[in-house]
């Protein structure tokens, strides 16, 4: 194992390009920390401004709803004076969605009329309005519901041209009251809380962690760019003839490529760990279901060892080897969630993951780390990836002088 040994020692000596690349899932998942945040208090609260055109009682009933209870978990609002305001806020991006209550709203209202709020949205921002959008459509079909409970109390009073009289006030106090009575179903809005059930094998992953979703795909992203980059290595000590003069040393070609693949693997392995570790502890990741991300990770190196042999076997041609890999690494990247989770996919698209080594290995590693069913079968990726490591030695073969 005299070559195994000598990569590894020309790896230590210069270490800097391979670090570059493996750098890359650390700088992405800072910022998508920063972006997102890395714990279970959900996604950042939607900015909403609210202008006020009618400042009546009615209109500031309606400015209260959006700060109370699970609604201000969701917005945050904040009051502006005119719409010129709101185009301001707009364009310093403070806010998503602006929602305008006319002149007149609260009169309007008492008389019963048909009446519209209007709904401005940020044309910068997608997620912040349509959070707005349910969130102002839900309110609203609850206040007209409440509000057809108390139809006929309300017509009563906007019908009255002058101030009532005693007995009126009287009349009308008793039918709100009945009309209350008969609304007393709609105060358990207020009540009802949602208890997320999940089965038996999900409930350890009751804490959402961030990195545990997208760090295992931008490790495989950084992965698959270090390994390419050692095979480019091998493939200059072939076209520099440095591998011709292993061979007269003498070492068998067969030991040469032996040797290459299984640097490549436990150098995989090796760093890949090491990343792991690291994001690990710098971004708070559950230690769960260890043993099965730690074969994973054996599989995942066995693959890209062989993956790799099988492509810079294909072709004599320094630039055609280069080409296909980068492709093939795009490929494998998209495919085994290098860039978003594979949980944020269709299912449909994640049945055609697990149909690639990179794809079963995100897919066991996401779910070994939230502590879900790993949903795939460790033993067929295994094989699978044992598959590809024989057969890249056997193709590295061919193509090692």
């Amino acid at each position: 194992m005299q070559l195994f040994r000598m990569y590894w020692a020309r790896t230590l000596r210069h270490p800097g390009s391979i670090l570059l690349w493996l750098a890359l899932p650390f700088v992405f998942m800072t910022i998508y920390t920063l972006v997102f945040g890395n714990d279970s208090s959900g996604p950042p609260k939607t900015t909403m401004a609210i202008v006020d055109q009618d400042s009546s009682i009615v209109s500031q009933l309606v400015r209260g709803s959006f700060g109370q209870g699970p609604v201000a978990d969701l917005i945050t609002v904040v009051e502006v004076s005119d719409t010129n305001a709101v185009d301001a806020l707009f364009h310093d991006e403070k806010a998503s969605a602006a929602l305008v209550i006319p002149d007149g709203f609260g009169e309007r209202l008492l008389r019963m009329e048909p009446q519209t709020l209007t709904l401005l949205t940020n044309p910068r921002h997608t997620i912040g309005p349509q959070i707005a959008d349910g969130v102002v459509s839900a309110m609203l079909a609850i206040g007209n519901g409440l509000l057809g409970q108390f139809d006929a109390p309300m017509r009563r009073i906007g019908e009255f041209e002058e101030t009532p009289s005693v007995d009126q006030v009287g009349a009308i106090s008793r039918e709100f009251f009945v009309a209350s009575q008969n609304a007393r179903g709609l105060s358990a809005i207020r009540n009802i809380e949602v208890t997320v059930v999940e089965e038996d094998d999900d409930t350890e992953a009751s804490d959402f962690n961030l990195a545990a979703m997208f760090f295992p795909g931008l490790i495989m992203f950084g992965l698959l760019s270090a390994s390419l980059n050692l095979e480019h290595r091998f493939l200059r000590d072939r076209t520099q003839h440095v591998t011709r003069r292993f061979i007269t040393a003498p070492v068998s070609p067969w030991s040469v490529a032996v040797q290459q693949r299984l640097y490549t693997a436990s150098f995989v392995y090796g760093v890949g760990v090491l990343a792991a570790v690291l994001g690990g502890v710098i971004w708070h990741i559950p230690a769960r279901g260890l043993v099965a991300a730690n074969l994973i990770t054996i599989a995942l190196a066995l693959f890209m060892s062989g993956f790799n042999g099988l492509v810079f076997s294909l072709s004599a041609s320094p630039r055609a080897v280069s080409a296909i890999s980068s492709i093939s690494m795009v490929f494998l990247a998209i495919l085994g969630g290098g860039f978003f989770p594979a949980e944020f996919t269709p299912p449909a698209f994640q049945s055609f993951m697990k149909l690639v080594p990179t794809g079963m290995a995100n897919l066991g590693l996401t779910h070994s780390l939230t502590g879900k069913p790993l949903d795939i079968s460790i033993p067929v990726l295994f094989l699978y990836c044992g598959a590809f490591f024989v057969a890249g030695m056997f193709a590295s073969r061919r193509r090692i002088l």
